[in-house]
């Protein structure tokens, strides 16, 4: 029997630890309030990264249940052209780039909501987009590699329903939430400027610098609220 009491410690040790317990269960929390999250059908705990987890648990204390829908990863976007300026030419471009945030939230939007007993059938589809970005000057922001984009999408004709009869809450929420790594960046090349006729001249070695905003991840999500 004591050893039966021990195991079981161990696997409520773990589970909180990982800020969340098996689905149909309730985490705990920091502020003592209980907030349990649950998967939709065809989403498993496995397919959701366990900060995005702990994220939606820390940032709704209040939520009795958080459903999640699905995951969605960056996307390979068109790079943009390289940065032209006048005549000069830029050869041998070297970037550097350090992160100073990881998969921290670039935004949240509430997608739609569903009222309490309601079910929802979308007659249309629901769609939001967060695409990377950086600020500064630089020489080539292709050769910057952040050229992604990340969509969060609720599909036409799926069903979606709002709050039981016996909630204290009167409607459902159904939002995207978007991660993003931050960082800085660092440009060198060699700068020619051409005077035409021939005439070339060497300005040598210029440095180029700023910051960029990469998308990683969104999640599409539920929560209950008061209205």
């Amino acid at each position: 029997m004591a050893f039966k009491r021990k195991l079981i410690a161990a696997f409520l040790t773990a589970a909180l630890f990982t800020g969340v317990l098996p689905t149909g269960v309730s985490a705990q929390v920091k502020n003592n309030t209980q907030t349990k999250i649950q998967f939709a059908d065809g989403v498993t705990k496995e397919q959701v990264p366990d900060y995005i987890i702990n994220d939606l648990i820390n940032s709704n204390p209040d939520a009795d249940c958080i459903t999640i829908y699905g995951i969605s990863e960056s996307e390979d976007t068109t790079p943009p052209k390289i940065n032209v300026n006048g005549w000069d030419e830029y050869l041998d471009i070297k970037t550097t780039k350090q992160v100073t945030k990881r998969n921290v939230i670039a935004k949240d939007i509430c997608q739609f909501t569903v009222a309490k007993g309601e079910t929802l059938t979308l007659s249309r589809t629901y769609s939001e987009s967060y695409t990377s970005y950086y600020s500064g000057d630089i020489f080539d922001s292709a050769k910057l590699g952040i050229g992604k984009t990340v969509t969060g999408t609720y599909y036409e004709s799926h069903s979606y329903k709002g709050p039981g009869e016996s909630s204290r809450y009167n409607s459902r929420e159904f939002r995207t939430r978007f991660y993003e790594n931050v960082g800085t960046y660092k440009q060198t090349a060699h700068v020619y400027e051409n005077w035409g006729k021939g005439v070339v001249e060497d300005k040598g070695i210029e440095t180029k610098t700023g910051s960029f905003h990469q998308a990683t991840r969104s999640v599409n999500y539920s929560k209950d609220i008061l209205v």
